[in-house]
């Protein structure tokens, strides 16, 4: 929340629709998040994408997407009630579960559009507080924000081209060099624009997009390392140079992780970036981070360690969590600071069996406590030893119920 008449706030998270969100009955990372965010007021808030994640069942023994609006609907109703102090509230961006073609997705045993998820959500977006259409605002009068497109610039490109023409009315029927192509045009023109209102001003650059730069995760049995293609280091290039001797950073999700880390962008110029990754706002979590992996240095350099990505990129992750929750990004006269504000650890909610980790150890307490209370008893109850016990049906009910 602002503490000044001088501070300007901006909340970020990403990767957050999956399950149902109640706020009152707090059982998945999006509910834990939505419901710290109900007492934030930002200025406004930027949703990193990935806004939603169809569930993966068994159907006629093969793992298939279903999508449910129900559950896609929960979310945003969530996201309708969080609060900030300008117009729109919230920027709503996309990731590559938004805009991908769903080939063979169904929901009620028949197989939906294949971009029922982007239409859908777009439905879900016409709403006074969220938009989807701007590239780019201020914070305060010293920060710049722009919006990009990130999946245009990784192998999922292909995947996103059609359900692009319903996020972006202007882009239908072209092909994806054409949007690249006008997606980079329009992006200078916004910055050229916001540069003017700045003026001197400026201090700080922020591009916000949904894939990282870099990336960086460990997905057994994958060390996964990526990075945007040629078109997307061209635009950072381009859009980093063009805002001139300023801080610059970049914020993202992708990875269901909080990760923070200094990117160096060499190409006719030389950017250090700073770059974070906030995909923990309500998704199942990745793995343990790779900073806690035993990796040959060959593999991975280590956290605090600048690793060579190819000869324009140089990566040091510098922070890696395990944990929900979300950026918080405060201009005050020019100085910018972004801190993790974590509302649950990632494991509190990890289900296995269909109950969750932390209901279960409450019923083995129980259970152990139980079984202490049954053996007190035999020792202090020999008078009554042989007499069989009443068992209250609400006991078992109980433990079937946690």
């Amino acid at each position: 929340m602002s503490t000044g008449p001088c501070t300007n706030e901006m909340i970020l998270f990403g990767c957050w629709n999956q399950g149902v969100c109640d706020t009152k009955d707090i059982n998945n990372g999006m509910s834990a998040v939505m419901k710290s965010l109900e007492s934030e007021i930002p200025n406004f808030i930027i949703v990193l994408g990935d806004n939603y994640y169809p569930n993966k069942e068994e159907v006629d023994g093969k793992k298939t997407k279903i999508f449910k609006k129900d559950y896609l609907t929960s979310g945003f109703d969530c996201l309708k009630k969080l609060q900030a102090t300008e117009t729109p509230a919230i920027n709503l961006l996309m990731g590559n579960h938004d805009l991908q073609a769903e080939i063979g997705m169904k929901t009620n045993d028949n197989i939906v559009d294949e971009c029922i998820i982007t239409q859908t959500e777009m439905d879900l977006a016409k709403y006074p507080k969220i938009d989807t259409k701007t590239y780019g605002r201020l914070l305060g009068n010293t920060t710049i924000c722009l919006f990009i497109c990130s999946t245009l610039y990784t192998e999922k490109a292909d995947e996103i081209v059609k359900c692009m023409g319903i996020y972006r009315e202007d882009h239908k029927d072209k092909s994806l060099a054409e949007i690249i192509k006008d997606e980079h045009d329009i992006l200078i023109e916004t910055l050229e624009t916001l540069l003017l209102t700045v003026g001197p001003n400026l201090k700080n650059l922020i591009i916000c997009g949904h894939e990282p730069i870099v990336s960086r995760r460990y997905k057994p049995p994958k060390n996964v390392k990526t990075v945007l293609n040629e078109k997307g280091i061209e635009l950072l290039n381009d859009l980093y140079s063009l805002a001139g001797d300023v801080n610059k950073y970049y914020i993202c999700a992708d990875v269901h992780q909080y990760q923070e880390g200094i990117v160096t962008l060499s190409t006719n110029s030389t950017h250090i970036i700073n770059q974070y990754v906030v995909g923990v706002g309500g998704t199942k979590c990745d793995e343990t981070c790779i900073s806690e992996q035993d990796f040959d240095p060959g593999i991975y350099s280590g956290i605090g360690t600048q690793e060579v990505i190819n000869e324009k990129i140089q990566y040091e992750m510098t922070v890696c969590k395990r944990d929900f929750g979300y950026l918080s990004c405060k201009e005050n006269n020019g100085d910018l600071t972004c801190n993790f504000v974590p509302v649950e650890n990632c494991d509190k909610f990890e289900k296995k069996g269909g109950k969750t980790r932390r209901r279960r150890r409450k019923t083995k307490t129980k259970r152990r406590r139980k079984r202490k209370t049954k053996r007190r008893r035999k020792k202090t109850n020999t008078k009554y030893s042989n007499i069989r016990k009443y068992k209250s049906p609400k006991a078992n009910l109980a433990i079937v119920r946690n």
